[in-house]
């Protein structure tokens, strides 16, 4: 990860996902830009949204899980914009179908 250019925080909120979420963060792990951090808020999902985001963690240290009741997504935004490491933020909404290209 290069140090020389800023970090950036994709803001991931999450609400029974499991379809989609693993898609949603290949497609921001794939992005040439590398120096990002991650920022999954599983906002109550009754699913395996939370499940499959631990893996993608343990797997990669840029991608860090919170977890709140559902208390929707401006909550769930608000809980990422709270932990992230810098003032520059990108969010980003799991979607079904590939939006980001490298």
């Amino acid at each position: 990860m290069s140090t020389s250019l800023p970090l950036i925080s994709v803001i991931v909120p999450a609400y029974n996902a499991e379809a989609f979420i693993s898609e949603t963060l290949e497609s921001v792990l794939a992005q040439t830009y590398r120096n990002i951090e991650v920022l999954v808020v599983n906002d109550g999902s009754q699913d395996r949204t939370a499940a499959i985001v631990h893996v993608f963690a343990q797997r990669d240290s840029r991608i860090r899980l919170f977890q709140q009741s559902n208390q929707g997504v401006a909550a769930a935004r608000n809980l990422a914009i709270q932990n992230a490491r810098v003032s520059t933020l990108r969010r980003l909404m799991p979607m079904t179908s590939g939006f980001l290209k490298n």
